[in-house]
């Protein structure tokens, strides 16, 4: 790089003298194929002379100049930068994408200049701040100099054209990064000022007594209030045709606007005899526009408009069309309104309807918001969805794949038609489609016919002329089609890899939020992609959205690794630094950090580096900055549950008793009851885990639910007291059956380990919900899949099983088993395999047959935790039925038949696992514990030296199923981890078969599974006790393995 003084062309007489501070030659850019030709800044001196066509060339020009160095400032230059003690460095600069920051590398750093604290960037040198003064400069026609808050930065160029350029650019980023925050600041503090003037006009009169302490307001914030309160005016005088077109139109800019919203419900219901049941379907339907576009507050729905609705309904349901039947549904079940009596004679009415609609007379839109409606109301009208079948199915023709004719092939021009009848086509959308599929998923009905012709459209790569205007390129249609198909059970190849595609190109693209993530990373795992390099891509996103850096956010007292002792040391640490690193730490939104743990919850496998941030950064959530507002602290309860699953206690980000006193802080309104049941879920499996000593438990006790978090628990019981109030009435649905299941089960799972685990008033609650239950089961109520499954659970784990409510549990997942998602399969195995130790075997048996047909279709959707939890729940149920004592009927050489499909079950997914070996690798080291342990003494009692054969797989004490959660990602690091956990196994000389006899053929099998399970166990030791002998099992020594359930991926 050379350097140019202002009155010539040569080089600087000064330059031998001057003293450039380099290590080696100056940093590289790459550079690219076309080099930009430099082209002088247009002169701006006669600027008011010029015409207004004149001033458009300038400005385009000038547009081009900026827009040219914004591209090669973005990919990097190099710059040399005078530093205060009078040296010249090379440095390398560059510019976001964004075009909000100027950035520098210095030495291996990244500084970040932005544009917003710029206060002025002019020509030549500014040694203001300069320590000592230089010798000798280039010239001033060379540099450049930028003022920001505290300090100043000058930089040295190769001409003064690149001077030039640079310091005219940057101007025009300062400028607008300038106007832009004034314009954002003028915008917030207008909503603020608005908010501020509907929550006042809602607070009580006392407010404007004459006796008011308040500093009065002044004319012009008066009327500024009367617009915000009253955006248009006196409404009382429209018409209904206007009413309808308002609160479709502008009024859903108001949404928060409560007196707005009150006088129109209050309009509707006057004008209600002269509204058509169409235009209140309509209204309906514009106040559940409204409530689906509020996601923080949920404002109350218009029970007087409802009512009327409902009436007009009953009076003239007979008359209304598709379109106003429709419309209806979707706005009741959008606002979550569930009327069985309208529901009846709308099924009524649609049966009706569909029989006589003539199909070229019917718009897409209709039947996907009538599908669309009975999904939200959980109602699966029979007549109404065989006639979306049927008209999706005439509406997508079939493709015709083009063959070639032969070379002499002869046409009858006689039985070609004169011409061919005009058909309005029907133009059916990607997102009709979806819709429908996703109505189908919700009722869990199977519409075979309507799947095929989607699959068909979707996959078929001749028919792109007849599907138009379908292209089916978004990856959002694609996964939500593909998650659809997935919860019943159908997942096709060819449909994940097309949407895979899409997503990788999509990514290419654009930048995904954080929402996008979670969708794509839910979709992931329900289709079985468990490919690293994308879950290692989407929790990079994660961490790139939320503008976190693993390096700069990274707390040395609050790491992942390197603790103290204890839960007590660690808060005493934590308390020393909460004023300095945790505060001072960037604190992301409340409400993304919730959807960016859900979504790293969701992954197969994430990389350290990407979680720990994400964790740090919630963690801060849990400490209170003096001078700010608490923030909304139920980002909490998913930190919580990823800590409890992932990490050992004094690996958290914080103190556990710290979580749980702060989420109880929370106000209670604020949870939903499935948040609260998922908080109550974490409690438990916090004391299971110290209880049993599993890796992850740690140091410190944690309590039970009662003592964690006492107000939530009262929450808790207070709901679910409520559940069982009106559980005989016809509202009473599936999702308060299973909520009830849910927290009977956890109960009875913490019972089963220790009697101390559960408090009175939990007892309690839990005795009354297994009354409820066993009461509500003897009505044998219509149960879906999801309520099934759970009560499947609950009466696996119940002390005192019903077996009508088994039978019925049954029944239902018999027939709908092969809509059974990869989640809910493994969960109805397990529960049948413990309901089958029980009393009610035969009736068990029939459905376990059925789940191993399906599991062996479906094996490459289980992820590897739950793969080797099946395996150790069907040798223990294998080893309970061979310990039972033989009755006359059943001779000896009959074997059980809970034995018999233990072994078949052990073997499918043993198969997968030996052949994948590279699968137990991704499992935490509790699973592979507790499967060492059954398999360990099911070869010792085998053991013919043994005089007295034991049941050792039965007593083996393992976490119970119902406390871990639905998915666990793999953490995946390059450290050893440092705690260790002491566990005794056999050599690898003695593991023989435990499924049966050494006859059965799968001693080869078991030998190899039971060796892999050791090499993993092995791989997974300290490395300063990785010894040959200890590997080999000469001596019986115990084995030393890392208690922590991150893996290594180095030797992976």
């Amino acid at each position: 790089m050379s350097l140019f003084c202002c009155d010539g062309g040569g080089p600087c007489a000064q330059s031998s003298r001057m003293r450039v501070e380099t290590n080696g030659p100056a940093p590289i850019v790459p550079d690219s194929s076309q080099p930009r030709v430099n082209t002088p800044l247009p002169m701006l001196q006669d600027w008011d002379k010029l015409g207004a066509r004149e001033k458009e060339v300038v400005q385009e020009k000038l547009e081009s100049i900026v827009n040219a160095f914004a591209r090669e400032l973005t990919r990097g230059k190099v710059f040399m930068k005078l530093g205060r003690n009078g040296r010249l460095f090379y440095r390398l600069c560059t510019l976001d994408k964004q075009l909000t920051a100027f950035s520098m590398h210095i030495k291996g750093a990244i500084v970040e200049y932005p544009f917003s604290h710029m206060q002025h960037i002019s020509f030549g040198y500014d040694l203001t701040d300069f320590t000592h003064v230089p010798v000798s400069l280039p010239s001033d026609a060379l540099a450049a100099v930028i003022v920001m808050d505290n300090r100043r930065m000058n930089l040295v160029f190769s001409s003064p054209m690149e001077r030039d350029e640079f310091v005219t650019c940057m101007l025009v980023w300062a400028v607008e990064t300038r106007a832009t925050k004034l314009h954002y600041r003028e915008k917030v503090k207008e909503v603020v000022f608005a908010a501020t003037a509907v929550k006042r006009s809602q607070e009580t009169s006392l407010r404007f007594h004459i006796f008011r302490t308040d500093k009065p307001l002044s004319q012009a914030e008066k009327r500024r209030g009367i617009q915000t309160l009253y955006p248009f005016g006196s409404i009382e005088r429209l018409r209904p045709a206007d009413l309808l077109k308002l609160a479709e139109g502008g009024a859903q800019a108001h949404i928060k606007n409560k007196i707005l919203w009150e006088k129109l419900e209050k309009l509707f219901v006057v004008h209600g005899k002269v509204l058509s049941i169409g235009e209140l379907a309509r209204a309906i339907r514009s106040f559940a526009m409204r409530d689906a576009g509020e996601h923080n507050v949920k404002p109350s729905p218009p029970t007087r408009l409802l009512r009327l609705a409902s009436h007009r309904f009953d009076q003239e349901v007979r008359n209304c069309s598709l379109e106003e039947l429709a419309s209806a549904l979707e706005a009741f079940g959008t606002l979550s309104v569930r009327d069985v009596k309208f529901l009846r004679r709308c099924s009524t009415a649609l049966a009706k309807v569909c029989e006589e609609q003539d199909m070229a007379e019917i718009l897409p839109s209709q039947v996907s918001r009538l599908c669309s409606g009975l999904a939200k109301l959980r109602w699966p009208d029979e007549a109404a969805l065989q006639f979306a079948v049927r008209f999706v199915v005439e509406a997508m023709p079939e493709v015709n794949v083009r063959t070639p004719a032969a070379k002499n092939a002869t046409v009858n021009l006689f039985q070609i038609p004169d011409f061919e009848p005009e058909q309005k086509p029907v133009a059916l959308r990607e997102e009709d489609l979806v819709q429908i599929c996703e109505a189908f998923s919700v009722l869990e009905v199977c519409a075979e016919p309507l799947f095929a012709a989607v699959l068909r459209d979707v996959l078929s790569p001749e028919g792109r002329g007849q599907r138009f205007p379908r292209t089916w390129d978004s990856n959002s249609l694609l996964g939500r089609l593909a998650f659809s198909l997935a919860r019943l059970g159908t997942v096709h190849p060819r449909l994940t890899a097309l949407w895979l595609r899409a997503v990788r190109a999509e990514d290419r693209r654009t930048s995904p939020n954080e929402v996008q993530l979670f969708e794509v990373a839910k979709t992931a795992s329900s289709l079985g992609a468990f490919h690293r390099e994308l879950h290692f891509r989407l929790g990079r996103r994660i961490r790139s959205a939320l503008r976190l850096s693993a390096e700069m956010h990274a707390v040395p007292q609050l790491a992942l690794t390197d603790k103290p002792g204890g839960s007590d040391e660690l808060l005493k640490v934590t308390q020393v630094c909460t004023a300095t690193p945790l505060d001072a730490g960037r604190r992301p939104p409340a409400r993304k950090l919730k959807v960016a743990l859900r979504c790293l919850g969701a992954l197969s496998c994430v990389d350290y580096d990407d979680l720990r941030p994400v964790l740090l950064a919630a963690a801060r959530h849990a400490h209170e900055v003096p001078g700010k507002k608490p923030t909304d602290r139920t980002v909490l309860l998913p930190l919580l549950s990823i800590c409890s699953n992932l990490f050992a206690k004094d690996d958290w980000p914080c103190p556990a008793h710290l979580l749980f006193d702060q989420l109880d802080k929370q106000v209670t309104e604020s949870y939903t009851t499935a948040e609260l049941l998922e908080l109550h879920r974490c409690s438990a499996l916090t004391w299971a885990q110290d209880h049993l000593h599993l890796p992850g438990s740690g140091h410190g006790h944690v309590g039970h639910f009662d003592q964690n978090c006492p107000r939530l628990a009262k929450a808790l019981r207070q709901r679910l007291y409520g559940i069982t109030v009106r559980s005989s009435g016809e509202d009473f649905d599936n999702v308060q059956l299973r909520q009830l299941a849910d927290f009977a089960v956890v109960v009875e799972a913490l019972r089963s380990l220790s009697p101390d685990a559960i408090g009175v008033a939990e007892e309690e609650s839990a005795v009354v919900a297994g009354r409820t239950l066993r009461v509500k089961l003897a009505s044998q109520p219509a149960l879906d899949l999801g309520t099934a499954v759970s009560l499947a659970q609950w009466y696996a784990s119940s002390p005192v099983p019903s077996s009508s409510a088994a039978k019925q549990c049954c029944d239902n997942l018999s027939a709908k088993v092969e809509l059974l998602d990869a989640l809910r399969l493994r969960r109805s195995i397990i529960a049948a395999l413990q309901a089958a130790i029980g009393p009610t075997a035969s009736i068990w048996i029939p459905l376990l047959r059925d789940l191993l047909k399906e599991l062996r279709r479906k094996t490459y959707l289980q992820r590897a935790e739950d793969l080797l939890r099946l395996t150790t729940h069907f040798l223990k149920a294998a080893s309970a039925a061979s310990a039972r004592k033989r009755t006359p009927k059943r001779p000896k050489r009959y074997p059980n038949p809970l034995q018999l499909v233990g072994r078949a079950g052990a073997l499918i997914v043993m198969k997968r696992l030996v052949k994948h070996k590279a699968l137990l690798s991704q499992v935490s080291t509790s699973a592979l514990q507790e499967t060492l342990a059954v398999t360990s003494n099911l070869s010792r009692k085998r053991d013919k030296r043994r005089t007295k054969v034991q049941n050792f797989g039965e007593h083996v004490l393992t976490m119970p199923p119902a406390l871990l959660p639905d998915s666990l990602p793999w953490v995946v690091t390059t450290a050893f981890p440092k705690a260790d956990l002491d566990l005794g196994l056999l050599p690898f000389e003695r593991s023989g078969c435990f499924l049966g006899r050494c006859s059965c053929g799968h001693q080869r099998m078991c030998s190899q599974f039971m060796q892999d399970l050791q090499y993993q166990a092995v791989f997974r030791m300290a490395p300063r006790d990785r010894t040959l002998r200890q590997k080999r099992g000469l001596q019986r020594s115990p084995f030393t393995f890392s208690s922590h359930p991150i893996m290594c991926s180095t030797f992976s």
